[in-house]
This record gives C-alpha cells, sequence and structure tokens, in this order.
C-alpha cells in the first residue's frame, strides 16, 4: 500500500499528462510535468529574497509552450490527506482553527492569484478549486458552465473561490484561454 507521499507523487504525474492532454487537445502528454521538490524549490529561494518567476506549485512546464499557463496559474495539488471538506470552508464557527481545506487555499494563494488548487480524496473525483473571479473570466470566455459547482467565501479571508469537478472543467474551459491571450504560442 503507497504511503502519502508515494500518493502525492502518482496523483501529480497524472494530473501533469491530464493537463498536457488538455492543452494540447490530446496531442501531446508532456507538456507539463512535476516541479523541481514539488514546488519546494520555488519556496526555498523566495525565502532568501531570490526571485522565482514559475513552479511556484506543483506542476510546471517541460516544453515552452505550456509556459503560458504556469507563469499565470499557480497549480498546486493535494491528494492522500485524510479527515477533510471542502465543507469545511462553509460550515465552520467563525473563531474556530483553521480547517484543512482552508490551508490548502493558503498555500495555493501565498505565492502567487490566481492558483488552481487541484484535490483528491480516495475514491472520490478530482476537484479544482480557484479563485470566483478567474471562475468569472473564464465563464466570459467559454460562456457558461452546465455542470454543477460550488462558490464559497472563506470566514479567516476574503478569498472567494469556485470548485467543480476537474474532468467537467477541463470539459468546459478550453486552454485557448492563456495560449491566446496570455503568450503561449509557438514563439
Amino acid at each position: 500500500m503507497p504511503n502519502n507521499k508515494q500518493k502525492g507523487s502518482t496523483f501529480e504525474r497524472k494530473i501533469a499528462k491530464q493537463l498536457s492532454l488538455w492543452y494540447s487537445d490530446g496531442s501531446r502528454d508532456d507538456i507539463f510535468g512535476r516541479s523541481v521538490t514539488s514546488g519546494g524549490w520555488a519556496t526555498t529561494r523566495a525565502k532568501k529574497g531570490q526571485e522565482v518567476h514559475s513552479n511556484h506549485g506543483d506542476i510546471t512546464a517541460l516544453d515552452p509552450i505550456g509556459f503560458a499557463l504556469v507563469n499565470n496559474v499557480c497549480i498546486e495539488l493535494k491528494c492522500g490527506y485524510k479527515n477533510w471538506s471542502i465543507m469545511d470552508a462553509l460550515d465552520k464557527p467563525k473563531k474556530s482553527v483553521s480547517q484543512q481545506f482552508e490551508k490548502f487555499i493558503d498555500q495555493a494563494s501565498a505565492h502567487t492569484d490566481p492558483f488552481w488548487l487541484i484535490t483528491k480524496k480516495d475514491r472520490r473525483n478530482t476537484l479544482i478549486t480557484m479563485p470566483h473571479w478567474l471562475y468569472t473570466d473564464y465563464k466570459e470566455w467559454f460562456g457558461q458552465m452546465v455542470f454543477p459547482y460550488i462558490a464559497t467565501q472563506r470566514l479567516t479571508t476574503s478569498i472567494h473561490t469556485c470548485t467543480m469537478c476537474l474532468d467537467d472543467f477541463l470539459c468546459w474551459a478550453s486552454a485557448s484561454y492563456y495560449i491566446d491571450s496570455k503568450g503561449g504560442g509557438d514563439d
């Protein structure tokens, strides 16, 4: 039985491949990969006051065509954690301690905004959480989403988020948002 670190590494590789296929309309599975030490390299450099332009999250571009995504979105992945729920952001009492899902959001949003927080619980669908304003931008590009999603207002900070199944998001959204508008063409 794999430990949490092994689960996380396997999950990161799976998501990198899934995002590569999405970004390339199914033609490539090698555009994205796991960041050096799963984003820890950027954290270490930041602590030393050294600038980092990408690698803040768990996914990085292995090919320059992916820079438009990873330079504009911090992609943080969480898998193998127990006893957490997205509901923690909605139903906790105001004065209670920070819940695990809130800690995930804090980590994802610490270095850059916007972020994608991609989470997976055992035997559950993979979810993607992002700032609500980013979801609103996507709606302007792709139209109203027909899949269910949850919009949350965090009680501990002012970050409004939107969460949905990752597969639904990838069916609805297109990488054109980044490739066309953020400079991710074949430069």
